[in-house]
């Protein structure tokens, strides 16, 4: 839990608003006692996320929604398994399902974002444009979002250099787009090539050059 919350305080310091915790490892009493923690410790401004890998089955996720509604959460990500996209419309159907919103991740991959958005099982959506069939699509999916109520966040899948700056620009072109899971280079040992819009105080400035970045990846083109 120590770590969890001083890696949090890093992230603020270094400009970040918006954090993410994952959950569902441990016991939903480890969980709550850690996401209160990282919220005691940061500013009330901060919007903290918890992500579950849909680690849950129905009944645990709805008593951790109910463990977790206090610490004041944006939303909780995949609390379910992929595959069970009735289970999550259920979950915030639920008359005893807590007000803490829900966000899908991999259920959005597994059955694409038009049949998510039709069982209305989502607050927010994230959308990861390697993962979707690339930058085009992944925008044409968080427009639909938005035009449905549903707020789309734009991450990665981990990505090198050259897929994330086209993640950078998907989410640039999203009106209004909330924090999104773009600082993820520092999680690879070595890159393709250097970032031309890395992050920096928890912001990306978005290349204006022709394409992804002007001339930032020629070094990686083959001929033939």
């Amino acid at each position: 839990m120590n770590a969890t919350v001083a890696a949090a305080e890093r992230a603020v310091d270094s400009g970040f608003d918006c954090l993410k915790v994952k959950v569902g490892v441990r016991g939903i009493d480890a969980d709550a006692e850690r996401l209160r923690a990282v919220r005691d410790a940061v500013e009330s401004g901060v919007s903290l996320r918890a992500d579950a890998n849909g680690a849950w089955d129905r009944e645990t996720a709805r008593e951790a929604l109910a463990r977790l509604a206090p610490v004041d959460l944006a939303y909780v990500e995949q609390p379910l398994p992929a595959g069970d996209l009735d289970g999550a419309a259920a979950l915030r159907r639920a008359d005893e399902t807590p007000d803490v919103p829900i966000a899908l991740d991999e259920s959005v991959a597994a059955h694409g974002v038009d049949a998510v958005l039709e069982a209305r099982a989502a607050d927010a959506v994230v959308l990861k444009p390697m993962a979707l069939g690339g930058p085009d699509r992944a925008l044409a999916a968080a427009l639909r979002a938005l035009a449905a109520g549903v707020e789309p966040i734009v991450t990665t899948t981990v990505d090198a250099v050259v897929a994330r700056t086209a993640a950078v620009h998907v989410a640039a072109a999203i009106p209004d787009v909330a924090p999104c899971g773009l600082a993820t280079g520092s999680l690879l040992r070595e890159d393709l090539a250097a970032d031309p819009c890395p992050v920096d105080a928890g912001r990306v400035a978005v290349p204006t050059a022709p394409g992804l970045a002007g001339g930032a990846f020629d070094d990686l083109r083959t001929d033939g």
